[in-house]
């Protein structure tokens, strides 16, 4: 089973250069166009996020600082 995640991957992709100013080297938090939470550690991500909303995947990406790659994982 496939989670899709378009909308959520193309909302960071559009506001990669905002969020790497606020968030750097953080995880993010983001369902539909909207940053839910963020978090210092992918651990905690998924599970906090879970307890706090209810229904549907949402997306933990990893911030990248300026000039490298983030990382980013489904969760449900």
């Amino acid at each position: 089973m496939s989670i899709d995640l378009h909308r959520e991957r193309a909302y960071y992709l559009a506001h990669q250069d905002t969020l790497a100013q606020l968030y750097g080297g953080q995880f993010v938090v983001i369902k539909g166009d909207v940053v839910l939470g963020t978090y210092d550690d992918a651990a905690w991500a998924a599970p906090q996020t879970r307890k706090r909303y209810e229904g549907g995947a949402f997306l933990v990406e990893k911030v990248a600082v300026a000039g490298s790659r983030g990382a980013s994982f489904a969760a449900r």
